[in-house]
């Protein structure tokens, strides 16, 4: 588990115009989609990279989608940011390979794992700033004590 994505896949996803205040990475794993992103239209895509508060939509054909949130402040959301030319708001994939060609991660692996496992081993993860580190761990002890105690009641 990284406490800076969350990621869920989903079938048959039809989502209306929303936003949100992380980076979002989506993807087929079936065929193409359609998406409204930034209100421009962008049909018969595979996926996308969207940044923070920018409304975007998905409309597809019974595939499953992996979608991925991302802590812009994180060291990966940091590296997410790196990706964008100055202007840009998303990055469409017209492609299947596209997200290899942007994302440091193992084509032949589960995109998830590869990318959790791609933080975990970055250079990007250890240059936190100090007082980002001692919540990130605060909040890991707070968990850790809510699972002891959820699990006690079992």
């Amino acid at each position: 588990m990284n406490p800076f994505i969350l990621s869920f896949k989903a079938k048959g996803m039809n989502a209306a115009i929303h936003k949100h205040s992380a980076f979002q990475i989506v993807y087929s794993h079936g065929d193409f989609f359609h998406s409204t992103l930034d209100n421009q239209d962008n049909k018969n895509i595979f996926g996308f990279i969207v940044k923070p508060h920018i409304p975007h939509s998905c409309r597809e054909n019974n595939n499953v989608l992996s979608i991925i949130n991302i802590e812009p402040f994180s060291p990966i959301g940091v590296f997410i940011s790196s990706l964008f030319k100055t202007g840009e708001k998303y990055i469409p994939f017209i492609t299947k390979n596209d997200i290899f060609s942007y994302l440091p991660i193992d084509s032949t692996k589960n995109i998830e794992n590869s990318l959790n496992k791609t933080i975990i081993e970055s250079q990007y993860s250890s240059n936190l700033d100090e007082r980002i580190s001692t919540i990130i761990n605060y909040m890991a002890l707070i968990k850790e004590i809510i699972l002891t105690n959820v699990n006690s009641y079992k």
